[in-house]
């Protein structure tokens, strides 16, 4: 999928993004979030801030999911009614022995009855990522009536640290602004799940059809309590993974996606040897 979207940078490691090996920069993170939201189910999905879903099997239950922007932006009320929130999503990651930290995001608004698209990487996992996007917001409001934007305090912070940022439109007037180290790559963490939504999407039609949840997929980490033998639509997984980012939830995306791609080869090569057979 990355060869597809000609990324550049990024490799990732497994679904979930509860890695140190991956890799994203805000550049592929761009274009990861512009592929996503060609996708009406997915591009609805994400700017969900609440939704309740449906867990059948041995535990069945339903699920309360909240959006983890409104864990995460410390003044949400003001935020949402200052910049109207229309998706995205988020990944932090802290380890502690190892002293790595990582805060990245994607996050699509609105600025002058615009749609624009914000991406950026390298935030320590402390900081108020969302301080960022007011700055950001601000400066997309100054080039969209013809002014020179200015990064304020904390982006150029951000750069000195080696992070990155850059906003896009996606309808009207077309402004774009691309910081420097756009290029640099730095911990995906949970923003590697839209890619994991995206091959989802590529393989399952049905999304009314449901996954089991194997007990090899359970992790820590962000997410719900699961449990082995859950079962849940794969609509419902794309909330799980969206909202509040669940790294069980992801594995058991690859795990079941990846059971039915190899249930397709071995019924694709079975086919093809009846095919060779009929033909001698």
């Amino acid at each position: 999928k990355c060869n597809e979207l000609s990324l550049e940078t990024a490799y990732f490691e497994n679904a979930s993004g509860l890695t140190q090996k991956s890799r994203i920069s805000t550049s592929d993170l761009t274009k990861i979030a512009l592929e996503a939201l060609k996708y009406p189910v997915l591009a609805r999905i994400w700017s969900e801030v609440e939704s309740e879903i449906e867990i059948t099997g041995p535990n069945a239950r339903k699920e309360k999911l909240v959006h983890a922007y409104k864990k995460y932006i410390k003044s949400w009320p003001d935020f949402v009614k200052k910049n109207k929130f229309l998706g995205g999503k988020g990944g932090s990651l802290y380890y502690t022995k190892q002293k790595i930290s990582a805060r990245c995001h994607v996050l699509v608004s609105e600025v002058e009855g615009q749609k624009i698209l914000i991406t950026f990487t390298g935030a320590r996992y402390d900081d108020d990522a969302f301080a960022y996007d007011e700055e950001m917001l601000s400066m997309a409001r100054a080039m969209l009536r013809g002014e020179k934007p200015l990064p304020g305090e904390k982006l150029k912070e951000l750069e000195e640290k080696g992070g990155a940022f850059e906003f896009l439109t996606l309808t009207g007037k077309k402004i774009r602004y691309k910081s420097a180290y756009a290029d640099v790559p730095h911990l995906p963490a949970s923003t590697t799940k839209i890619l994991a939504v995206l091959c989802m999407l590529d393989h399952v039609q049905d999304l009314s059809a449901k996954l089991t949840v194997r007990q090899s997929d359970i992790v820590g980490g962000s997410g719900f309590k699961c449990h082995a033998g859950d079962e849940l639509t794969y609509e419902d997984a794309i909330r799980a993974l969206m909202l509040p980012s669940s790294n069980t939830i992801a594995n058991s995306v690859a795990s079941n996606v990846g059971a039915l791609l190899l249930e397709k080869t071995l019924k694709n090569r079975k086919t093809a040897e009846i095919s060779g057979c009929q033909a001698k």
